[in-house]
């Protein structure tokens, strides 16, 4: 396989723009003790997240991890694709049930890998102690290598799990070295842990066969084939096919097989090379998918649509469409993000808005909370002030420069103690 890529990509680890992007550049002594801090300390976090631990301990686990996550930076070189550490980390520990992609072995696993690390060290001069710290060695070699090499990401224990088995060996090692009582109490609590985790694996994690077919809405990738399926059918047939040009690994069967059959045309997402949207749009017919974030600002004259994943244009969900227009037509405003923002006492909604001509864009407020709410507007041209009503919706014309894109943000209180939650929708009114 290593000759195979070399002689088809010209590195062993495949394409070296590929192989940088993983991993990043190689990092000097500096760098690299940087890196280790910084993915180990972030896989610490992940090893408290509250849905990997037995139910015993699991609040103080918890408040421990989320300590620890408190003190990581949010950018950093050495996440992948520029990942949010803290904030990737923040939505593990506010899922509800496990999550495969992301779920770790827990800290009694390697906690007890440590206690028994410290016996090996103890028993060094045995043949089964000297075994059994070259059997920690190992695992932590590949630990260790592991998260100096790649790049950090909320993935990341999907591989590193591969020193499970070794950590297991040498846990139970230890276990058989206990006197008699302590040795049944120990494979008491290591069992019933085991018990555990494998109920919740297989009942409660949504990848997992039964909770797939029952729910199968829990689903990132569920979710994104039906939301992106009924967003490009939506997209006008008089253009067809659909090009998508998109970042491998993303689920494009959501825009095939769709009734009435429309042709789909993939496109290589590095050869678009264009200055424009409107330039890439005139290369095919039909509509363009792109990446949200990849022509803001650069459409040029061009028809478009988008659908955004958490309201943000940057997430690699986040989608783009664009089609030539047609005799008469006019490009209309579009809404490339619409995210919503906090700090203790207030939220802010963030709405980005590409506008051609000089016409006021109509925003739609909506307060679907039981208070009523103030909140203060703000465009790069006006500010706006007023209360909504609880239940309440409100339309407002609002003045943006021409031809740009421009911030909106709209400023609203959080709620008293006690109080129900009062959170703002805004939406670009067609």
């Amino acid at each position: 396989m290593l000759v195979r890529n070399a002689r088809a990509y010209g590195g062993v680890l495949g394409p070296e723009q590929f192989v940088e992007w993983h991993h990043g550049k190689t990092p000097g002594l500096e760098g690299s003790v940087e890196k280790l801090r910084l993915n180990l300390t972030s896989s610490f976090a992940q090893l408290c997240e509250p849905n990997s631990q037995p139910p015993w301990g699991r609040a103080a686990i918890r408040a421990l991890g989320e300590t620890v996550i408190r003190h990581l930076p949010e950018r950093d070189q050495y996440a992948f694709d520029d990942l949010n550490r803290r904030a990737n980390l923040e939505k593990i520990y506010a899922v509800a049930a496990p999550d495969a992609d992301v779920a770790s072995t827990g800290v009694l696993l390697p906690g007890l890998g440590l206690v028994a690390v410290i016996a090996a060290w103890r028993r060094r001069r045995t043949p089964d102690g000297e075994l059994a710290l070259v059997w920690a060695a190992a695992g932590t070699a590949f630990v260790g290598f592991m998260h100096w090499r790649v790049q950090w990401n909320p993935y990341l224990f999907r591989f590193v799990v591969l020193a499970t088995p070794w950590l297991a060996v040498l846990v139970a090692w230890w276990l058989d070295k206990l006197p008699r009582l302590p040795q049944v109490a120990a494979w008491t609590l290591v069992a019933a842990a085991s018990v555990h985790g494998f109920g919740a694996g297989l009942f409660n994690t949504y990848q997992s066969g039964w909770p797939a077919v029952v729910r199968p809405a829990q689903s990132v990738g569920f979710y994104l084939y039906q939301n992106w399926r009924d967003w490009s059918a939506g997209l006008d047939r008089t253009a067809a096919p659909l090009r998508p040009a998109l970042p491998m690994n993303l689920p494009l069967a959501a825009f095939y097989r769709q009734e009435p059959l429309r042709p789909v045309v993939p496109l290589r997402l590095s050869a678009l090379t264009a200055a424009l949207a409107e330039d890439a749009v005139r290369a095919g017919d039909g509509w363009l998918i792109v990446p949200a974030a990849k022509f803001i600002g650069r459409e040029g004259a061009v028809m478009g649509r988008i659908w955004l994943y958490e309201g943000d244009e940057r997430h690699a969900f986040s989608l783009a469409a664009y089609r030539v227009l047609g005799a008469g037509e006019r490009p209309v405003p579009l809404l490339y993000r619409n995210r919503l923002t906090g700090t203790d006492t207030a939220w802010r909604r963030e709405l980005l808005v590409r506008t051609w001509g000089d016409q006021p864009v109509k925003l739609e407020l909506i307060n679907p909370g039981d208070t009523a709410t103030p909140f203060v507007l703000r465009t790069p041209l006006s500010q706006f002030t007023d209360t909504l009503p609880p239940g309440a919706r409100r339309r407002l014309e609002v003045p943006l420069p021409a031809d740009v894109v421009s911030l909106i943000t709209v400023d609203f209180p959080k709620p008293g103690a006690g109080a129900p939650p009062a959170l703002l929708e805004v939406r670009l009114v067609p």
